[in-house]
């Protein structure tokens, strides 16, 4: 008889701000944070990779051991923004799906879902672009729209993981925009969890956002100089069943 016991593996996150792959070409750096922890799956934020045309240098941005990069270009004809996922190949018992998530307005987001032996976990990178004369966003515009999009969840029994670059001072607790911010997330059963600086003017400028802050293990910030943000790294665990081998030995008895 062969009966199966849950054990625990883990997997490794990455995100950063890599501020404008396209024009400083940073895809050795963007190589670097891959490696950092061996992590499974990178997620990168204003990349300013075009749509078409840039395809060269997204293939540099896959390391050995890797998928082909999944590029999630801004799609409103604007220079900047972009979304770049990295994730390594997996074998049958892991896959994921990425999607684009266009129907917003004041941030750019994109959707993974990943497949572990039959179980499933979400992961929501977003980046949301700041305020300009340009765009002529708010952050009261950008509450709004992402306390609607957090909505959709409501009803699932997996909230999602979240995290990118929100452009909020995060680091300043009284400001108006940030209390908004904690409430939305309070009233979705979400809470954010890195509280160091994550920019080089010292502000919490990218977050991770988790509906239990025990699934997120071991997180750090780190500098490596890959652009003016820092590169957050954590862990999720993540029970995989484990086949356990039992010995029956069977006594044959033969009548003449």
């Amino acid at each position: 008889m062969i009966k199966r016991q849950k054990r625990n593996i883990t997997i490794t996150f990455c995100t950063v701000t890599s501020t404008t792959i396209r024009i400083q070409n940073t895809a050795a750096a963007a190589i670097t944070i891959t490696n950092l922890h061996v992590p499974l799956h990178a997620a990168t934020t204003t990349t300013w990779l075009k749509p078409k045309g840039d395809e060269g240098i997204v293939s540099q941005l896959r390391p050995d051991g890797y998928a082909k990069p999944l590029n999630f270009a801004r799609t409103t004809g604007q220079s900047g923004g972009g979304i770049c996922v990295i994730h390594r190949e997996y074998r049958e018992s892991l896959d994921m799906q990425c999607t684009a998530l266009t129907t917003m307005t004041h941030f750019e987001c994109c959707q993974c879902k990943l497949f572990i032996n039959g179980r499933s976990l979400l992961l929501i990178c977003i980046y949301r672009p700041p305020p300009s004369s340009k765009n002529k966003f708010t952050p009261k515009q950008f509450l709004a729209e992402f306390e609607t999009f957090l909505g959709g969840f409501s009803l699932n029994v997996h909230l999602p993981i979240i995290i990118g670059d929100f452009n909020l001072h995060y680091d300043n607790q009284t400001e108006t925009y940030v209390c908004q911010m904690r409430d939305i997330l309070r009233a979705h059963l979400l809470s954010q969890v890195v509280n160091t600086p994550t920019q080089k003017k010292n502000h919490i400028l990218d977050c991770v956002v988790t509906p239990d802050i025990d699934l997120i293990n071991n997180l750090q910030v780190m500098d490596k100089c890959i652009s003016d943000h820092k590169v957050i790294v954590f862990e999720l665990p993540y029970s995989k069943p484990k086949l356990v081998k039992r010995t029956i030995t069977l006594t044959l008895t033969i009548e003449p």
